[in-house]
């Protein structure tokens, strides 16, 4: 899989790889990636607190279902 992240679509993406070195070792390589594990490294990363807490907020308001009205 080729690509930057936020060019994704909405929704849980999960990536599986196997890496196999010269000698043939292999290694398979699982991601999962959603909106809580996303809320999770934008709180360890985004050092000022107010930034990080509005970030991790728009992504637990985006994994909630979308109510359209009548």
């Amino acid at each position: 899989m080729e690509g930057f992240a936020y060019t994704f679509g909405l929704g849980v993406h999960k990536i599986e790889d196997i890496a196999t070195d010269k000698a043939g070792n292999e290694e398979e390589f699982k991601v999962t990636v959603d909106f809580d594990s996303l809320s999770r490294m934008t709180k360890s990363l985004v050092s000022q607190y107010g930034v990080a807490n509005s970030l991790a907020a728009k992504l637990q308001e985006a994994k909630m279902p979308k109510i359209e009205a009548i």
